[in-house]
C-alpha cells in the first residue's frame, strides 16, 4: 500500500498550508531564502510557505469518519468501546515508529496504538496548536 506523504504547518500569519516539507538550516544565499521550515505549494515550489516549526505535522495516511485527513497534532473525538477517554490527540511515537492516540483522563495519560481502532470511530475536532488545552 502506498501512503501519501505530506505535511501541514501554520504560517507566521496563522494560516494552515499543506504539502511537502523542506528544512533549511542556514540561509540559501543563491536565492535569498532565510533559514527555516517550509511547506511546498500545489505547484511544487519547495519554499512556498515558511511555517512555524512547532506546528508541523505529518499526514497519517488515513481519514476520519467524515473524510477529513488525520495529521499529527490533531485532536480527535473517539467513539470506541475499549477507549476510556472521549477525546485524544495524535502523536508520533519514536519508540514504536508509528502514530498513536494519546488520551488524557483525570487519572493518567494513556497511549493507544492507532491500528487498534479504525478511522470510523474517530472524528477530527481540532488540533493542539489552536486548542492546546483541549
Amino acid at each position: 500500500m502506498n501512503r501519501e506523504i505530506k505535511f501541514r504547518g501554520m504560517t507566521i500569519k496563522g494560516e494552515w498550508v499543506y504539502g511537502l516539507l523542506a528544512q533549511i538550516p542556514q540561509e540559501y544565499h543563491t536565492q535569498s531564502i532565510p533559514a527555516g521550515v517550509y511547506i511546498s505549494n500545489k505547484a511544487g515550489r519547495p519554499f512556498a510557505y515558511q511555517v512555524r516549526p512547532e506546528t508541523v505535522g505529518q499526514y497519517k495516511g488515513l481519514k476520519d469518519k467524515q473524510g477529513v485527513e488525520i495529521y499529527e497534532g490533531d485532536i480527535v473525538a473517539v467513539d470506541y468501546k475499549y477507549f476510556d477517554a472521549k477525546k485524544a490527540f495524535v502523536e508520533w511515537d519514536d519508540c514504536y515508529p508509528s502514530f498513536v492516540l494519546i488520551a488524557t483522563t483525570d487519572v493518567n495519560i494513556r497511549e493507544y496504538d492507532f491500528s487498534k481502532c479504525g478511522t470510523m470511530e474517530l472524528e477530527v475536532i481540532g488540533n493542539i496548536h489552536e486548542e492546546p488545552k483541549a
